[in-house]
């Protein structure tokens, strides 16, 4: 008897993009930080470290671990481990990379790639995630795992991402 196993869920159609998707990860968990202390459209800049979230966050870390002031980041560099300062909460990276699924294409051969490089996508898009995400955090009680957990945050990031990456084409559209 030969076993065959399904790709039920379409996973291997992932496969061109699957690292790129684990590295997305960490890059948001590194750079939520600096996205969001960014100054805004309006010159506005964020404060994330004065937040309850983060607050509780740091002294849970110190309490389990004194010496672990920094966060290890294991799939940005193949070669090194690149430590970050700041811990992120599941419940807010998980909700923006859900989003850039929004950015994914099948090719001709049914492969998923990228419409746009998912990591500058980021950078210039970074501080409007990160804002977009304390919003909705405020709205749950400054609850990071409330915030990963409920539908609306999906709903409202994968807006989010639709509107900015056209707009993001619009505006190449006019440079051209």
């Amino acid at each position: 008897m030969v076993y065959r196993q399904e790709d039920k869920y379409s996973f291997k159609k992932l496969t061109p993009v699957a690292k790129d998707i684990v590295r997305l990860y960490d890059y948001i968990r590194l750079n939520f930080h600096e996205k969001y202390n960014a100054p805004d459209e309006t010159g506005k800049r964020g404060r994330l470290g004065g937040r309850v979230e983060l607050k509780g966050r740091k002294e849970a870390r110190a309490r389990r671990d004194p010496k672990a002031k920094k966060v290890p980041y294991y799939f940005l560099s193949p070669k090194e481990v690149v430590f970050g300062e700041t811990p992120i909460e599941k419940g807010f990276a998980i909700p923006l990379l859900s989003g850039y699924r929004l950015l994914l294409r099948p090719d001709a051969k049914g492969q998923f790639r990228w419409l746009t490089d998912p990591f500058k996508f980021f950078d210039q898009h970074g501080t409007k995630f990160a804002r977009a995400i304390m919003d909705i955090s405020d709205s749950f009680g400054n609850n990071p795992h409330s915030v990963g957990r409920e539908p609306q945050t999906y709903r409202q990031i994968s807006s989010d991402f639709r509107r900015w990456y056209l707009e993001n084409l619009e505006l190449d559209r006019k440079v051209v």
